[in-house]
């Protein structure tokens, strides 16, 4: 699976707004977009949609630019960006954890 074709999974900055921060998921190709309070709830969210062969179908690289897709509905641009070590650990043991409770 290309890079291009995966979600994903990190920080979203948005440029305008009240609030400033969201760890999200993130479909380049189809620019849909789900925001989340904490790691452990996008932890939550991945293992449920991805199951355990989530780490093929993530990137933690984010798009570069600002990503301006929906401006015209009245969303704020954003930027992504990358998990930091400890986000990142957090986040798979989110996954991991939440994986187990489904078996």
């Amino acid at each position: 699976m290309k890079k291009s074709q995966q979600t994903f999974v990190g920080i979203v900055g948005f440029i305008k707004g009240t609030r400033s921060y969201d760890y999200c998921d993130h479909n380049p190709q189809t620019g849909g977009m789900c925001g989340f309070k904490s790691v452990e709830s996008l932890g939550d969210h991945i293992a449920y949609e991805f199951g355990k062969n989530f780490r093929k179908k993530i990137t933690y690289e984010p798009p570069q630019g600002v990503d301006t897709r929906g401006t015209e509905r009245g969303l704020c641009p954003r930027m992504y960006h990358m998990f930091s070590v400890l986000e990142k650990d957090r986040f798979e043991k989110a996954v991991l954890d939440a994986l187990k409770g489904k078996q």
